[in-house]
């Protein structure tokens, strides 16, 4: 008889660790998906505003671009 306890017990508890990994693996990955929209979401508002500066701003962007060097193919600089 504590047999049979015993492997309803241990048949029970492997059961719930199973159960509560499942549900982890989920919640990963609706995680996951939701960092991956964040980082959607960063790459999409650093381009509006760079469009949102050259149209409304668009010396300010040139006086910023004064100093960049044309480089030409091959040509390699490096940045401190």
């Amino acid at each position: 008889m504590a047999y049979v306890v015993s492997i309803l017990v241990f048949t029970l508890f492997v059961v719930k660790v199973i159960d509560v990994r499942s549900k982890c693996t989920k919640e990963k990955a609706v995680i996951s998906k939701l960092v991956s929209e964040i980082k959607g979401f960063k790459d999409e508002n650093n381009r509006l505003l760079v469009k949102f500066y050259e149209n409304v701003r668009p010396k300010l962007v040139d006086r910023k671009t004064e100093d960049l060097k044309i480089l030409h193919e091959n040509e390699v600089k490096y940045l401190k």
